[in-house]
């Protein structure tokens, strides 16, 4: 395969990368007035956990509406946001029936499950910076326990710290849509966060979650024979590079 051939492939599995992704986005985003509205119409604007009972459909609709890329989706609730519990989240998973369940989390610190979503990078860089962000892959300690990465967006209620909407992606049907992209093995593409770790490739030499280096523009320059930003309809948030690593 010619270098202008691979060149147009990694632009082209970055757009598809990026359009992917930000229709994700796009679902989590269009939830965020109806979670201002219930939280607004609760007493004193603090709402309980049952307010938000209403929106299950829609959350469950998110998992089932991108053919497998994701496996789970809630609200992650910022301290003292609920008039009824200091820490909750309202998240959905794919069943082993292939169903959504509702996704239990043990949120009693003397638990060997304890689960400190607000200690957790997914739901820290966003709500303190403000920002919607693509995290991972990083292992989900105390919640699925599994290599992932989660789309995030931030908001804020009358009431209470910041909170996150959440959708986490299966990684093997996003390896499974860039394999099909690169649809090539003659030279490693790696898709590449901005921590310098794989988030999929082409080759088992570099599996997810591998450092290869961080990602400013001469650590990339370095590694890269040739490489692209995934594109964003929101600079910024989903901050990944698809590239092909140099040879030896």
């Amino acid at each position: 395969m010619s270098p202008e051939q691979l060149s147009r492939i990694i632009r082209t599995t970055a757009e598809l990368i990026g359009t992917r992704l930000d229709a994700v986005f796009d679902d989590l985003n269009s939830l965020l007035p109806d979670i201002v509205r219930i939280a607004e119409d609760a007493p004193d604007r603090r709402p309980a956990k049952a307010d938000f009972e209403p929106l299950r459909p829609q959350l469950q609709a998110i998992i089932a509406r991108h053919e497998g890329l994701v496996d789970g989706a809630g609200i992650a609730f910022g301290q003292d946001v609920l008039r009824d519990a200091a820490s909750w989240l309202e998240w959905w998973r794919v069943g082993h029936g292939g169903e959504p369940e509702f996704a239990a989390h043990v949120f009693n610190p003397d638990s060997i499950r304890y689960y400190d979503y607000s200690a957790m990078s997914w739901f820290q860089l966003p709500t303190t910076s403000g920002h919607s962000l693509a995290m991972g892959p990083y292992i989900d300690s105390g919640g699925t326990d599994l290599n992932i990465v989660t789309l995030a967006v931030p908001f804020q209620t009358a009431e209470g710290s910041p909170s996150a909407l959440g959708a986490d992606i299966c990684l093997p049907v996003l390896a499974s849509i860039f394999l099909k992209s690169v649809a090539s093995r003659d030279r490693a593409v790696v898709l590449l966060n901005d921590g310098g770790r794989v988030v999929t490739s082409n080759t088992a030499r570099h599996s997810t979650g591998t450092l290869l280096s961080a990602a400013d523009t001469s650590a990339l320059a370095a590694l890269f024979e040739d490489y692209v930003p995934v594109p964003s309809a929101v600079p910024g948030r989903i901050p990944w590079h698809v590239g092909i690593l140099k040879v030896g």
